[in-house]
C-alpha cells in the first residue's frame, strides 16, 4: 500500500489572525490542495481549562467568533477540536495508522506554542514529522515565530524544518 503525507493545520482560527498571521489562510488553503490527507485543529477554551483557571485567559470560548476558521477547509479535511495546546495524540496516531500515513507536516499558529508542542509530541511518538516554516506564524510577532523555529530545530532536528511551495 502506498504511503502518504498528511498536512496538520494548527489553530488557523479568526482569533489568531492579525498583522503577523494574515498571510497564512490563503497560503495554507493553496498548499492543502496538494495533500490527500488534511487535519485541521480547532482550539476551544472552557471555563475549567488551565488557560482559564491558571492564566485567567477567557478567549476562544465555544460559540465566539474567535473560534471560527480563518480559512475554508476542503470537504475532505478532518477537523479535530481540542482544549489544550496539542491535538489528542491517540486520535491523531490512530488516524495516521489507519490511513498508512508516513509523514506529518505541520503549519498554522502559533509557531512557538501549539505548532512546537504538537511537533514535539509527534516526534516523541516516533512519527516522521516536519514543520513548514513558511506557512507558520505567531500572532505575537515575527520574533516569537523565529524563536519557535530555533527551539523546534533543537527539539526535532533542523532538517525537519522545511519550506513548502
Amino acid at each position: 500500500m502506498k504511503k502518504s503525507a498528511c498536512l496538520l493545520i494548527i489553530d488557523l482560527q479568526n482569533g489568531f489572525i492579525n498583522e503577523f498571521t494574515k498571510h497564512l489562510p490563503p497560503q495554507i488553503e493553496s498548499v492543502a490542495e496538494s495533500f490527500e490527507f488534511v487535519v485541521a485543529t480547532k482550539f476551544i477554551n472552557t471555563p475549567l481549562s488551565p488557560h482559564s483557571k491558571l492564566m485567567g485567559w477567557t478567549k476562544f470560548y465555544e460559540g465566539t467568533d474567535e473560534t471560527g476558521f480563518a480559512f475554508c477547509p476542503s470537504g475532505r479535511s478532518i477537523v479535530i477540536e481540542k482544549n489544550s495546546y496539542t491535538i489528542p495524540m491517540p486520535v491523531l496516531l490512530n488516524f495516521i495508522e489507519r490511513n498508512n500515513i508516513d509523514s506529518v507536516i505541520l503549519c498554522g499558529v502559533d509557531t512557538e506554542i501549539c505548532v512546537l508542542k504538537n511537533a514535539v509530541e509527534l516526534f516523541e511518538a516516533g512519527q516522521n514529522v516536519f514543520v513548514a516554516e513558511n506557512i507558520c506564524a505567531s500572532h505575537g510577532g515575527q520574533h516569537l515565530h523565529t524563536n519557535g523555529l530555533e527551539i523546534m530545530s533543537r527539539f526535532i532536528g533542523n532538517r525537519r524544518i522545511i519550506r513548502l511551495n
